[in-house]
């Protein structure tokens, strides 16, 4: 019978040789993520982030009362609150206004905001407020 190739020996050398480079490349690895892990404590120790995790990400606005985001309760950039606009606006009028007149002259003023309808959000503000006192249907004053 003619030899056809490789002898059984020979294909078993070359198992041998075969998982021998398993071996290596195996402990190889071992050693790299040993570095890499030895790498990874250094950048969380100068960070002070989390190991092998990226960077999370950030939260818009600071949580507030009631779990809501945005500013903090109460406060705009001029340093006004909407509520404290609102009591103005009332104080020189001297009389009973609407939501939306109330919003008009706080739009004059130049109040910023990015809603869509102002008149809503001053009519809540009205209606949930303390200082202010509801004359009849619509109408608001400020309470004495």
């Amino acid at each position: 019978m003619p030899k056809i190739g490789k002898t059984v020996a020979d294909i078993a050398r070359l198992l041998a040789a075969e998982l021998q480079g398993v071996r290596e490349l195996r402990a190889q690895r071992k050693a790299l993520q040993k570095e890499l892990h030895a790498l990874a404590s250094e950048i969380a120790s100068l960070k002070g982030g989390r190991i092998g995790a990226a960077p999370k990400a950030g939260r818009r606005g600071k949580v507030g009362r009631k779990g809501k985001r945005g500013r903090p309760p109460g406060r705009r950039r001029g340093g006004k609150s909407l509520r404290a606009l609102v009591e103005e606006i009332l104080t020189d009028a001297g009389k009973p206004m609407r939501a939306k007149e109330i919003a008009a002259k706080l739009s004059e003023s130049g109040y910023k905001t990015a809603s869509g309808n102002l008149g809503n959000i001053v009519s809540a503000t009205l209606a949930q407020g303390k200082n202010f006192k509801r004359v009849r249907r619509g109408l608001y004053a400020l309470k004495k």
